[in-house]
């Protein structure tokens, strides 16, 4: 279980996911408090109606929902931590938005009830934590669970389908000569000129202010450090198609991959003398398939 709960995870809690999750389960709980209440209970202990307390109890639920997942991860994750996201920190987020909506629940009750001290009980609040972790808990493991699955599933096969037109790429490349290309692009220091062969790139990587080049030059791997930025490196190596950004802090020339690796999370490429793997963002998963199917 431990092993598990250490195990890789994408992060994947878009704004346009977030939303469909708030308003599906903030209905979902709505409904069902609205089949299940006591409507004698409610108009003894509330100043709310059941119906009126049906609708509150779904907008509590769908605003935490927003809250937990869009605006905590957006402003207290850093970019660095989601990328690294596991399986036991999805459960903590988890477990986070249901202790929000558990005090969140409480506190309404409270606020709207005839007799405040009659929910000012500690019997009371352990029955609704247990109610809520017990319904919300059980379901939330599945989706992980399965999700957690399915993703790794599908990144082996793709890592299995590229793994075998590296090969091919490879062996394409034995059989042809290419031409050499220089660049020459300006660094951001005075009077410094960011030059090399084309062929010779294998990834660069962006660190701050800086950029550093990997290059293979008479079987070595030499690595160059020069101040500028990957956005303008970018732009000057667009008639390149083999050479494309994979990452915020990466950009790869195609042809160099020798293989790749995959889990639940993310998506890993690997160079000849190269300890480092580059990433490949979810993002630019598609754009990185195009370029390894066209390559050349």
């Amino acid at each position: 279980m431990f092993k598990f709960l250490q195990q890789p995870y994408p992060f994947h809690h878009s704004f346009r996911r977030n939303i469909t999750h708030a308003l599906a389960i903030g209905l979902f709980v709505g409904l069902l408090n609205a089949v299940l209440a006591d409507s004698d209970e409610i108009d003894r202990y509330l100043w709310q109606s059941k119906r009126s307390l049906s609708v509150f109890f779904g907008l509590i639920t769908a605003l935490n929902i927003l809250i937990i997942f869009e605006l905590f991860p957006r402003y207290c994750i850093p970019v660095r931590q989601k990328e690294n996201w596991t399986v036991s920190k999805e459960f903590g987020i988890l477990v986070l938005l249901l202790l929000f909506i558990l005090f969140s629940n409480y506190g309404f009750l409270i606020l709207v009830s005839k007799s405040p001290s009659t929910f000012l009980s500690l019997e009371l609040f352990l029955n609704m934590f247990l109610t809520t972790f017990i319904i919300g808990l059980v379901p939330t493991s599945l989706v992980i669970w399965k999700d957690y699955t399915l993703k790794l599933k599908e990144n082996l096969k793709q890592v299995e389908l590229h793994n075998q037109q590296l090969k091919e790429t490879l062996l394409n490349k034995k059989e042809k000569t290419e031409e050499c290309k220089v660049v020459s692009i300006p660094s951001g220091n005075k009077g410094e000129i960011i030059q090399f062969e084309v062929n010779q790139l294998l990834f660069i990587r962006s660190e701050g202010n800086y950029i550093e080049l990997f290059l293979r030059q008479n079987q070595e791997v030499l690595k160059k450090i020069y101040r500028a930025s990957l956005q303008t490196l970018e732009a000057d190596l667009q008639g390149f198609p083999h050479l494309i950004r994979t990452h915020r802090s990466y950009i790869v020339n195609v042809r160099e991959i020798r293989h790749t690796q995959g889990n639940a999370r993310n998506y890993q490429l690997f160079f000849d003398q190269v300890e480092d793997s580059v990433p490949v963002a979810r993002s630019r998963f598609q754009q990185f398939n195009e370029a390894l199917r066209n390559v050349e």
